[in-house]
């Protein structure tokens, strides 16, 4: 007797695991993206301090008016043969005065600094996209000039444009 109450007891332990083992399947579901690879920013051959110069406060005599712009550039190398699009994110303090163009924190007053690709105002958020070159390179043209928002005050112009670049 004892033995069958044994094999009894083995049996409604064999059940009650088998029930476990049965359960139903789980899917997990995995998911990545493939990105273009980043350029390098070719520091040689970029402009990442521009000098405006010196201009005259009566040239910036009233709202509106700008200086004569200076030509900057920024440049990438060594582009992935995968990436096709080099993306360029503009960041900065936009001058509230001025929409769309960079706040001055220099000591001149009523004076902004625009940032033009052509003759496009490239303020905070805006985009600009070029194709990479078949040298694997890209170079994004720019100019900069002083804003009058204002009869100008005599001072320094200090602004700092941010870039950001992104890939495709």
């Amino acid at each position: 007797m004892k033995i069958k109450s044994k094999l009894t007891f083995l049996a409604l332990i064999l059940a009650t695991t088998a029930h476990y083992a049965a359960a139903d399947p789980v899917s997990v579901n995995i998911t990545g993206n493939v990105v273009a690879s980043p350029c390098t920013l070719d520091t040689a051959n970029s402009d990442l301090a521009v000098s405006l110069g010196d201009i005259q406060a009566t040239d910036l005599a009233s709202a509106g008016v700008t200086s004569t712009a200076k030509d900057f550039k920024l440049k990438l190398n060594a582009c992935p043969a995968a990436t096709t699009t080099a993306v360029l994110t503009f960041g900065g303090n936009e001058d509230t005065g001025a929409p769309g163009r960079y706040i001055n924190t220099g000591t001149a007053t009523n004076v902004a600094v625009e940032v033009l690709q052509g003759s496009i105002l490239q303020g905070p958020t805006t985009t600009m996209s070029l194709p990479v070159q078949a040298d694997r390179t890209v170079t994004f043209n720019l100019k900069s000039r002083a804003y009058a928002k204002g009869q100008t005050t005599p001072g320094s112009i200090i602004s700092t444009m941010q870039a950001t670049f992104t890939y495709q």
